[in-house]
């Protein structure tokens, strides 16, 4: 089947709640029951750009068919030229464009997998039929290409990119897994058609050791150079867009960017493609590029859908950035969450779309999130990063509205160490404090003295 002018080879989701595959084909299972879209590709995909095609024949057998399979029968009126949707620049033309085209750089149509360890914790909360109407399920992006959902949005970004706009090169800011989604970008583009594509990378001094030398390792095999500069994120945005700037270089945010949030906003058209009964949808928030995609890409096709932004209670900068109508700028303490964690650009789009399309905001404390990264680990068998547990606490946080509803949890990334799960197994334990607890142990200790 030919999506766009990139050929596509589809394997189908799993559905939990049923048991079963959906569409006519059948493949088989890893032993961690993901199914994946594996794709082949051609250079015409790279050299396609975002032109105002329409929705090719293709695209609509296949990506509308199963929508429509599922009871998302308004899905056709979000198609380029059909109607415009509230939301993201442009309605819906950008998510579709890229639904078209990301498979082509490896990425993967992650499982819908479901959580009966979650969906017990939240059942309970109800009784009778409203109990056995629970279904709670696990959007699993930690095992997308390079364990992150920034796999997406970057891979469409780089494929918007112009021949002479890869040339000259790109500069990114990134706390870890920005940089190796664009990485991963660049290398595949570098395997179909030879092409080198330059890129700068601004990563702050905090950014983890595992996730440093990933990237180190990936940059050496594209020529990437590193520069860690700064404790906040926004400190590195900053460099980046004026280094970009200076030497007439495409600057790829990792959330302030239209192209990379309709990237991210892909991962809500699989989700519906693969369940057809849909409440609500639980997304970390950072910078805001995930929920931004995913909301506007739910709203367009099921507008009942309530999409929750989940944040940790030490840096829930966009929460209250929504709250107050603009840009806050507020001191953030350590996190297990690091990939949400810090600032955000002054002048950012996802403000906008955080402002209308989210429907409420949970933020939950370090053992809260240590208390999920323990859970997922013993139930689901695997690492996650904190800011994914972030969302799985906020769903244990918000259970007895839950109870009766088809929940999803974006689970956003597994680029996560064994050294930060023993720290979140030690929170659990009582034994870990972070160093802002030790600085309020410290001072109480100093207080009692006098």
């Amino acid at each position: 089947m030919v999506v766009g002018r990139v050929c596509v080879v589809h394997s189908h989701c799993y559905h939990g709640s049923h048991g079963r595959r959906s569409g006519r084909v059948q493949r088989g299972w890893n032993n961690k029951g993901v199914s994946t879209t594996r794709v082949t590709t051609t250079q015409c995909a790279v050299e396609r750009r975002n032109d105002g095609e329409g929705f090719t024949k293709e695209s609509d057998t296949y990506f509308i068919k199963r929508l429509e399979q599922r009871g998302w029968d308004s899905a056709r009126d979000t198609l380029p030229g059909v109607s415009e949707t509230k939301g993201l620049q442009g309605g819906m033309d950008l998510v579709w464009r890229a639904m078209e085209s990301i498979y082509g750089l490896g990425i993967i149509e992650t499982a819908l997998m479901p959580s009966p360890w979650l969906q017990e914790a939240v059942a309970r909360e109800g009784s009778g039929d409203v109990a056995a109407r629970t279904r709670v399920f696990l959007k699993m992006e930690n095992t997308q290409k390079t364990g992150s959902f920034k796999a997406r949005g970057a891979a469409f970004k780089v494929l918007s990119l112009t021949p002479e706009e890869r040339k000259n090169g790109v500069v990114i800011s990134s706390t870890g897994n920005h940089a190796l989604a664009v990485l991963n970008a660049i290398k595949e583009i570098r395997k179909m058609t030879g092409e080198r594509i330059p890129v700068e990378m601004y990563l702050p001094e905090t950014i983890s050791s595992r996730k440093l030398s990933k990237i180190e390792r990936e940059a050496e095999a594209c020529g990437g150079h590193i520069t860690l500069l700064g404790q906040d994120c926004v400190e590195s945005e900053i460099a980046a867009r004026r280094a970009a700037e200076e030497a007439g270089k495409v600057y790829i945010s990792p959330y302030n960017d239209v192209d990379v949030v309709a990237g991210q906003g892909t991962i809500a058209i699989e989700i519906l493609m693969a369940t057809d009964k849909l409440d609500v949808v639980f997304v970390p928030v950072g910078g805001g590029g995930l929920i931004s995609g995913v909301a506007s890409a739910l709203k367009g096709i099921a507008p009942h859908v309530k999409v929750i932004g989940c944040q940790p209670e030490a840096s829930d900068v966009m929460r209250q950035s929504v709250e107050a109508g603009k840009v806050v700028s507020m001191p953030w303490l350590e996190t297990l969450s690091e990939g949400t964690a810090g600032s955000i650009e002054d002048d950012t789009i996802t403000l906008g779309y955080c402002a209308d399309l989210v429907d409420d905001w949970v933020t939950v404390s370090e053992s809260e999130i240590a208390a999920a990264m323990v859970g997922f680990h013993g139930h689901h068998a695997a690492q996650i990063e904190g800011a994914a547990a972030v969302t799985i606490a906020s769903i244990i946080k918000m259970a007895p509205s839950l109870a009766g509803k088809h929940v999803v949890a974006v689970i956003c990334g597994g680029n996560v160490g064994g050294d930060m799960l023993d720290v979140a197994y030690d929170i659990v334990r009582g034994v870990h404090l972070t160093k802002d607890e030790q600085r309020q142990q410290s001072k109480k200790g100093e207080a009692s003295a006098f």
